[in-house]
């Protein structure tokens, strides 16, 4: 009776004791010796193993420690676990499992972003081969009417080369090209106003 007393008033190892002792993970005990070693009831070992939640070796009937405490951390609930020596592994794997779903989460809106920074960048890539394209065009058609340009009064240039203009697009998709400078105009005025990514 005294020795179970002592045995009840003496600390507890932390999971650092048990981490610190690669011979005794590799040990393999009985469920009683288990219990013991995590500071648990005999009980809730044998409740552990009949629900699976712990593998025992059907052979010697014995558990592997090092398995059987990774058993306990995957299918116990952190909350009902009362085992001491296991507290703080609880605590450290639903703080993994919290990192792990906010790096999740970020990786997932990183990805969101890339795409459609990359569609951005397609449709002004486009629009920029548009916006080539039409000068090109209204080059070679400004050097074509150059003579009828020379020839006629100042004021009548800004109707031709409007016409001009608008024959240059016409062998470029006018709403693709209109739809390249939409986005161009909103990425200019988003990084303009701060509200780029």
């Amino acid at each position: 009776m005294t020795n179970q007393a002592q045995t009840d008033t003496t600390p507890q190892p932390e999971l650092g004791f048990l981490l610190n002792h690669k011979e005794l993970l590799a040990v393999r005990v009985r469920p009683s010796e288990f219990a013991r070693i995590l500071g648990i009831s005999k009980q809730t070992v044998s409740t552990w193993i009949k629900q699976g939640k712990v593998t025992i070796n059907a052979m010697d009937g014995r558990l592997d420690v090092h398995r059987a405490i990774q058993d306990v951390l995957r299918n116990t609930s952190p909350g009902r676990l009362r085992s001491r020596v296991l507290r703080q592994a609880v605590t450290d794997a639903l703080e993994l499992r919290e990192n792990l779903a906010r790096a999740e989460d970020r990786a997932e809106a990183a990805e969101a972003a890339l795409h459609e920074a990359q569609m951005e960048i397609a449709h002004l890539e486009r629009w920029n081969a548009d916006g080539d394209a039409h000068a090109e065009t209204f080059r070679a058609l400004l050097i074509e009417r150059a003579d009828e340009l020379r020839a006629a009064p100042p004021e009548a240039w800004e109707k031709t080369l409007s016409e001009l203009s608008d024959a240059a697009w016409d062998v470029v998709d006018p709403e693709e090209a209109a739809d390249a400078l939409d986005v161009a105009m909103r990425a200019i005025h988003e990084t303009e106003g701060g509200g780029g990514a």
